[in-house]
C-alpha cells in the first residue's frame, strides 16, 4: 500500500504508452528514417518445428481456458479482413494398389488440376485422405506397418503440383479486395506475451511437438516447389496429407494430430480415424480422414453410426497453448471450418435390381433418397449439424477389378460373382461457418473397386490487417497525446514481455 502510494507520477505515463508500443513490436513499425524491410521467400521456413528438435523457447505456456472470440464483433473488424482460400478435399479408397512409379495413376483430373493449361482455377490448399493404401489383412493390421505406399502416394501428389505450379496461377472469377487481401507479415522475432487486442496465430503460434507423420521432414527447394506438404500421418491403412502454397506457409501453424482406431476390438487401425489440427491465418482448420464399418446388414449402419460417435469422442489433440497462452483446439468441434471425408461405407436401401435399374436412367435423385448417410443426416443420427453437396453423379462403389473392359462394370453387372449393390461409399462433408461448396463430383480413375470423389470449397479466412491496425495505433496515439491514454488502458498486463 506505501509503495502504491510512493508511485511517481511520471509512472503512470509511461504505462499509458504500453499499447502503442505494443503494436509497433507487432506490426513491426519502424520510424521514417529507418529502412524499410520486408520478410523474404528465405524466410518461409525459419520458425518451423521440426519434430524431434528441441527449442526452450518453443515450450508452450501452462494451458488455461481462454476464449479467442473473447472480443466484439465491431472491435475484431478495426483489424479484421475475411479472405476467401480455395480448398481441395479428396479421398479415395486405393484397394492396397500402391501407384506405379512409371505409369501412375495420374491424378490430376481428381485433384482439379488443368495441365494443359486451361483457365481453371487451382486451389491454395490440397487435403487427400486415403483408404486400403496397404491390403487389409491380419499381418498387416496386427504387424509394422508399411509407409512404402503412402510414400509413393505421397511422391505422386508431389510431382502433380510441380507440374500444376509450373503454370500461372489463373482465377475462373475476378477476386475480390476480400478474395485478394494477403494481409500484412510481421517480423516472428518480436513475440509480445499478450491477448490484446487479439492474439495472432500466425505470429504467435509454435509448431507443437506431436508426431506429425511417420515420415521424414524434407524442407523443399524453394525455387522450383510451388506447394509445401504440412502433414503427412498413416495409421494402418488410413493416410492424409495436406499441402498448402508455398507463399500461404508461414501463415499455417499448431499443425497437431491424432490418430483413433475403431476395427477388431474397437482399437484396430484397418478401421478408423485420422486427423489434422491447425490453424491458417486466425482461422482453425480441422480435417478428419475416416473409414468406417463395411457390410450392409442392419447392424452394419449401427456400427458405422457409433464408428462415428467414438471418432468424435476420442479425437484429442494436445492440449498445448500458443505463445500467448491461448488454448488451441483439442477436439474435432473446437475447430472453425471442419472437413470429414473417407471411405464412409454408407450404402443404399433398395433391391439389387431396382438399384441398377436407378443407374442405367442415372436417376441419382432416386438413389439418395434411399442413402443411408443422407438419412441420417436429416434424422441427426449421425454427423447432426453437417452438411453434403447433391450426389449428382454414379455410385462409387464397387467396381470390378480386372483388364479394362471389366473396368467400368459394377460387381455383379455380367450375372457371375458375387451380387453387390452400387453404393456411394466415398463421400466429404462439411461443418462450420464460412464454407461454400463449389465442386462436388467423382472422377473415372479405374485403379480400384472405389472411384475416387473430390470435392472444392471457398473457404473464408480471418486475416489480420496492417492498414487497420495503424488506423487503430493512430487513434491510440492521438488519445495518449491528448492525454486521455489513462482512460483507455489503465494499466498493462502484469506478464507484459518483450
Amino acid at each position: 500500500m506505501v509503495a502504491e502510494k510512493q508511485r511517481k507520477p511520471v509512472d503512470q505515463a509511461v504505462w499509458a504508452f504500453w499499447p502503442k508500443v505494443v503494436l509497433k513490436k507487432w506490426l513491426n513499425l519502424r520510424s521514417k528514417d529507418s529502412n524499410s524491410n520486408t520478410n523474404s521467400e528465405d524466410d518461409l521456413d525459419g520458425d518451423v518445428k521440426i519434430p524431434g528438435e528441441s527449442d526452450e523457447e518453443s515450450r508452450p505456456a501452462a494451458p488455461f481456458r481462454l476464449l479467442r472470440r473473447q472480443n466484439s464483433a465491431t472491435m475484431r473488424a478495426e483489424y479484421i479482413d475475411t479472405r476467401e482460400l480455395r480448398v481441395f478435399v479428396g479421398t479415395f479408397n486405393a484397394a492396397g494398389i500402391p501407384p506405379s512409379p512409371s505409369s501412375g495413376p495420374d491424378i490430376a483430373e481428381w485433384m482439379d488440376i488443368d495441365l494443359a493449361g486451361g483457365d481453371g482455377e487451382q486451389a491454395d490448399v490440397y487435403v487427400l485422405g486415403f483408404q486400403e493404401v496397404v491390403p487389409l489383412n491380419a499381418g498387416v493390421v496386427s504387424g509394422a506397418e508399411d509407409l512404402g505406399p503412402g510414400m509413393a502416394w505421397e511422391e505422386l501428389i508431389r510431382d502433380t503440383l510441380r507440374r500444376a505450379g509450373s503454370r500461372p496461377r489463373c482465377r475462373s472469377h475476378p477476386a475480390t479486395p476480400a478474395r485478394s487481401f494477403h494481409g500484412d507479415d510481421t517480423d516472428t522475432s518480436d513475440r509480445v506475451s499478450l491477448a490484446w487486442p487479439e492474439p495472432p496465430l500466425h505470429l504467435l503460434a509454435k509448431l507443437t511437438t506431436a508426431d506429425l507423420g511417420n515420415y521424414n521432414e524434407k524442407k523443399e527447394k524453394k525455387d522450383c516447389e510451388p506447394f509445401v506438404r504440412m502433414v503427412s500421418k498413416q495409421m494402418v491403412g488410413i493416410f492424409l496429407t495436406v499441402w498448402v502454397r508455398r507463399e500461404l506457409r508461414k501463415f499455417v501453424h499448431n499443425i497437431k494430430v491424432s490418430t483413433v482406431g475403431v476395427g477388431a476390438t474397437g482399437k484396430a487401425g484397418n478401421k478408423g480415424a485420422v486427423s489434422a489440427s491447425m490453424s491458417i491465418h486466425q482461422t482453425t482448420f480441422c480435417f478428419v480422414c475416416t473409414h468406417l464399418a463395411a457390410g450392409e446388414r442392419p447392424a452394419d449402419l449401427l456400427k458405422r453410426n457409433t464408428d462415428v460417435h467414438e471418432i468424435h469422442r476420442r479425437t484429442r489433440f494436445s492440449a498445448a497453448s500458443n505463445a500467448a497462452g491461448l488454448e488451441l483446439p483439442r477436439e474435432i468441434h473446437d475447430h472453425e471450418r471442419i472437413f470429414w471425408l473417407g471411405d464412409l461405407n454408407y450404402r443404399i436401401e433398395v433391391p439389387y435390381d431396382r438399384a441398377h435399374g436407378l443407374v442405367a436412367a442415372m436417376d441419382w435423385a432416386g438413389l439418395a433418397e434411399k442413402d443411408q448417410l443422407k438419412r441420417e443426416l436429416r434424422k441427426g443420427r449421425a454427423f447432426e449439424g453437417w452438411a453434403e453437396g447433391a450426389l449428382e453423379f454414379a455410385p462409387t462403389y464397387k467396381y470390378e477389378i480386372g483388364p479394362p473392359a471389366q473396368k467400368s462394370r459394377y460387381i455383379g453387372d455380367d450375372g457371375k460373382g458375387g451380387r453387390r449393390t452400387p453404393a456411394w461409399c466415398d463421400r466429404v462433408l462439411s461443418y462450420g461457418k464460412g464454407l461454400r461448396l463449389l465442386r462436388y463430383t467423382r472422377v473415372e480413375m479405374a485403379t480400384s473397386d472405389h472411384r475416387p470423389v473430390a470435392a472444392t470449397y471457398g473457404a473464408e479466412v480471418e486475416v489480420f490487417c496492417g492498414r487497420k491496425l495503424q488506423r487503430v495505433l493512430a487513434l491510440t496515439t492521438a488519445k495518449v497525446e491528448r492525454g486521455e491514454a489513462a482512460a483507455v488502458v489503465p494499466r498493462p498486463p502484469p506478464d507484459l514481455e518483450f
